[in-house]
C-alpha cells in the first residue's frame, strides 16, 4: 500500500510556482504571467501558487484555453480556484 501511495503522489503531484506582487491584479483577483517567466514548458492541469514571503499557497485547476480564430494557436491558459474567487492566466509566449 505504501508504494501505491508513493506512485499516486508522484503522478498527481501539483506543480508549485512562486509568485511575485507584480503577478497579481487586485482589481479582478487575477494572477498572470508568461510561461517562460516561470520556466514552464507547458500548462499543467493543476497548479499551486506560493507566496515565498508568507509560504501561503493557493491551488488552481485549468478550465479553458484562449485560442485564435482558426483554433490552431493558443494565446493563454485559464485556471481558477475551487471557490472561483481567484483566476490565473498563463500567457503562451
Amino acid at each position: 500500500m505504501k508504494n501505491i501511495n508513493k506512485i499516486a503522489n508522484t503522478i498527481f503531484a501539483v506543480l508549485t510556482i512562486d509568485i511575485e506582487p507584480r503577478d497579481f491584479s487586485k482589481k479582478d483577483n487575477t494572477f498572470s504571467f508568461e510561461l517562460s517567466d516561470k520556466n514552464l514548458d507547458t500548462a499543467p492541469k493543476f497548479l499551486r501558487l506560493r507566496n515565498p514571503k508568507t509560504n501561503g499557497v493557493m491551488d488552481f485547476e485549468f478550465f479553458k484555453e484562449d485560442k485564435d480564430a482558426s483554433g490552431e494557436d493558443t494565446y493563454g491558459f485559464w485556471y481558477r480556484t475551487k471557490d472561483k474567487k481567484y483566476k490565473l492566466l498563463i500567457i503562451n509566449d
